[in-house]
């Protein structure tokens, strides 16, 4: 026995018919867009917003490029700085031989000054077969003060005349001259070695007042010997004596 639909079963049906359609229609078209985007890639169309991209990529390109006309005068100028400074160095080092020509000698010595007389620095003397008396020579009390103008002197400077060769002295080699003075019969002084080694030689001896304190008013015995230095004892060549009349100051 067949039955028969009523409204609402002819309804449904009509539903379900309509719904399998629509999807069809979504199916196909989803197949046709599906189709187009694999012609649109194998065909190499650029998409929209592509070209921008290539564009940036060709102005990146174009700019890291440098311009070759401007490389060669960039090291060419670097060549040249490089050249004007070595040349400057090479003008600085000419100015430093100017200090090497400074060395001079002064002739000095020609009358020698005396070091301070104390008795400490007395030297050792011994009379020798080797003294001698030198052809010229001579002892001179100079550069007096007479305050009281009794003929007593509180100051005074001594110069000698000498022959400070010593040739033959030291085993034929010249010897080291030097002046010791004395004042009643103790020592007073010595000067530094000679260095003017002349046959007449004049020799200045500056005295102190203030080393002459010690000493009290009368004849003052002043002998100046004439010495050679040797390393065991030194040796007496000549000597000189004169008195003189002191008071203190």
């Amino acid at each position: 026995m067949s039955r028969r639909r009523g409204p609402r079963g002819r309804e449904r049906d009509t539903t379900s018919n309509q719904s399998q359609q629509i999807l069809q229609v979504v199916l196909i078209g989803a197949g046709v867009l599906f189709l187009l985007i694999g012609a649109v890639i194998a065909a190499g169309i650029n998409l929209p917003g592509t070209g921008a991209l290539s564009n940036t990529g060709d102005d990146s390109s174009s700019a890291s490029t440098p311009d070759p006309e401007q490389t060669p005068t960039a090291t060419s100028e670097m060549s040249s700085d490089t050249t004007t400074e070595e040349s400057t160095e090479t003008t600085t080092t000419t100015e430093e031989p100017t200090e090497t020509t400074t060395t001079t000698e002064e002739p000095t010595e020609t009358t020698t000054t005396t070091e301070e007389p104390t008795q400490t620095s007395s030297p050792t003397q011994t009379t020798t077969e080797a003294t001698r008396t030198a052809t010229s020579g001579g002892l001179s009390i100079v550069d007096t003060t007479d305050q009281n103008g009794n003929g007593y002197v509180s100051d005074f400077d001594i110069t000698v005349r000498a022959d400070t060769r010593l040739a033959g002295m030291d085993s034929g080699k010249n010897g080291d001259p030097y002046l010791a003075v004395q004042i009643n019969g103790q020592q007073f002084g010595r000067t530094d070695i000679l260095k003017q080694r002349t046959a007449d030689g004049v020799f200045s001896i500056d005295v102190k007042p203030s080393d002459l304190a010690r000493y009290d008013r009368g004849q003052l015995q002043i002998t100046v010997q004439l010495m050679d230095r040797d390393p065991g004892q030194d040796e007496q060549v000549d000597s000189w004596t004169q008195t003189v009349n002191y008071e203190p100051e």
